[in-house]
């Protein structure tokens, strides 16, 4: 009996070692993705971004934890967008948002913008006033720059210039040791530049 056991541990350690053989190693794939990627956008190369692409293919085949989807898609906007393959790139940085919890706010404004562009008012209206309303209660419970220039943003797209100028003004008198909302405030023009598109 004890040899029986003996034997039947050592076939499932071969086993296992042998499933740990076959199996990916995705950390390396990962890590090989942003290497063709920015060898890629650094140089133009479009056999970097089209072998980035592949490698994208098999670690979306394998790795399935939330985090890796996310980071896999993101980097597959990057490259679709950099072949001139725009609609493949929105859809899977649609596919990177959708891996963020529902109350996001980078998800909720991009889900604002989404519909915005497929024309759907009332839906664009409905993201950007979630998202204006989870700023609020964030920002009861305290301060957080990061949650302010996403309102601001919010603002923005959903009210106009004049709205979102004069609530970062509020915010930038009420902290003024904040570097990142004076920033924005004293480059207001370069930083809205891409929000106009929206409007």
């Amino acid at each position: 009996m004890k040899n029986l056991m003996i034997l039947l541990f050592a076939v499932v350690l071969i086993i296992g070692c042998k499933a740990n053989q076959n199996k990916p190693d995705c950390d390396s794939w990962r890590d090989r993705l942003v290497d063709l990627v920015q060898q890629g956008s650094l140089k133009s190369d479009t056999i970097k971004f089209q072998r980035a692409l592949a490698l994208s293919d098999s670690v979306l085949s394998v790795d399935t934890t939330t985090d890796n989807r996310r980071f896999c898609y993101y980097n597959r906007s990057i490259i679709l967008n950099s072949l001139g393959r725009t609609e493949e790139g929105w859809k899977n940085k649609e596919l990177e948002m959708l891996t963020l919890p529902e109350n996001n706010l980078e998800r909720l404004l991009f889900m604002a913008i989404k519909n915005d562009k497929e024309h759907k008012k009332d839906s664009a209206e409905f993201f950007l006033d979630k998202a204006l309303s989870v700023c609020e209660c964030m920002l009861e419970k305290e301060f957080d720059e990061n949650v302010v220039v996403y309102k601001v943003r919010a603002l923005y797209i959903r009210l106009g210039e004049k709205s979102a100028k004069c609530y970062l003004n509020s915010q930038v008198a009420k902290h003024p040791e904040s570097e990142v909302l004076r920033w924005i405030n004293d480059n207001w023009e370069g930083y809205t530049d891409g929000y106009a598109k929206f409007i």
